[in-house]
C-alpha cells in the first residue's frame, strides 16, 4: 500500500507537470519492483488525477456539457467540436496499436529516448512562447489536428502528454493559459478511453489488499494533481516550461546510460 501511494504520488506530480507520467511510473515501479499489473496500476492512478482535473477545469466543463445541447454558446460548442477533432488521433492510435503500446512499458531505453523528445518539444515551445508575438485566445481546426497529432505520441512511455499537447499549442500561436486549458480539457477523453480499453481486457481486479491498494494510490493521485495543476498554470504563465526541458533531458540521458550500462531493458 505504501508503494502504491508513492506511485500516486509520483503520477499526480508529473500527469500535469510536462516531465511525463508514464516515464515515470515505469522508473518508479522498477525501483520499487511493484507486481499490481502495470496497465491496471496505470489506469488507476490516472483515474485519479482525471478527477482533479475535473475538480480544476470543472467550470470548463461545465460549459462544454452545456454547449453540447444548447446553441446560446457558440465559443463553447466550437471549443467542444476541437476538442472533439483533437482527440481522433489517440484514438485511431490507442486502437491500432494497443499490444505494441503495452510492449513498449518493457523498454526503460524506450522511456530514455523518449524522455529527450520531450525534452526537445519544452525546448520548442518555450522558444515559440517567447517571440512576444500576439496570440490567439481560441484554435484553429487545424491547430486541433496537430495538438491531436502531438497527444498521440504520448501512448510511449517518456513523452509527456501535457508536454506534447502544451508545446504544439504554443508552437501554434495560442495563448499561453488558453494552451494549458485546452491541453487539460483533451486529455479527459484520453484518459477515460484508456481506461475503458484497459478494464475491458483484464479478466479480474485482484484481491482485496491489491483493490486497496489501487484505491490509496488513486487517492494519492487526485490530491497531488490537484496541486500540480496550478503549479502548471504558474510556470507556464512565467515562461519556466524550458526548466522541465532540461530536467527532462538530463533523466532521459542518465535513463538511456543506465538502461545500456546494466540492461535494465
Amino acid at each position: 500500500m505504501i508503494r502504491a501511494a508513492l506511485l500516486g504520488i509520483v503520477q499526480g506530480l508529473t500527469e500535469f507537470l510536462p516531465v511525463s507520467s508514464s516515464g515515470h511510473l515505469v522508473l518508479a515501479r522498477r525501483l520499487l519492483h511493484v507486481e499490481a499489473p502495470a496497465t491496471l496500476l496505470a489506469v488507476v492512478l490516472h483515474l485519479g488525477t482525471l478527477v482533479s482535473i475535473l475538480i480544476v477545469f470543472r467550470h470548463e466543463v461545465w460549459r462544454l456539457l452545456r454547449a453540447a445541447f444548447r446553441r446560446d454558446d457558440p465559443v463553447g460548442r466550437r471549443w467542444l467540436a476541437k476538442l472533439i477533432v483533437a482527440s481522433v488521433p489517440i484514438a485511431v492510435v490507442g486502437w491500432f496499436a494497443a499490444s505494441a503500446i503495452r510492449t513498449a512499458f518493457d523498454s526503460t531505453l524506450l522511456v530514455g529516448i523518449c524522455l529527450l523528445l520531450t525534452a526537445g518539444l519544452l525546448f520548442a515551445a518555450h522558444t515559440a512562447a517567447k517571440r512576444g508575438t500576439s496570440r490567439r485566445q481560441e484554435p484553429r481546426v487545424r491547430d486541433a489536428v496537430l495538438i491531436g497529432l502531438a497527444q498521440a505520441t504520448a501512448v510511449l512511455p517518456g513523452v509527456s502528454r501535457s508536454g506534447a499537447t502544451l508545446s504544439a499549442a504554443l508552437v501554434c500561436g495560442l495563448e499561453e493559459q488558453e494552451a494549458v486549458r485546452f491541453s487539460f480539457l483533451l486529455s479527459i477523453p484520453a484518459v477515460l478511453g484508456a481506461a475503458a480499453s484497459e478494464l475491458l481486457a483484464i479478466g479480474e481486479i485482484g484481491g482485496v489488499d491489491q483493490v486497496s491498494s489501487l484505491v490509496i494510490g488513486g487517492t494519492a493521485a487526485a490530491a497531488v494533481g490537484w496541486l500540480a495543476i496550478h503549479g502548471v498554470l504558474i510556470a507556464v504563465r512565467r515562461g519556466r516550461l524550458g526548466w522541465f526541458g532540461v530536467y527532462c533531458a538530463l533523466l532521459g540521458v542518465t535513463t538511456i546510460v543506465v538502461s545500456m550500462t546494466v540492461g535494465a531493458s
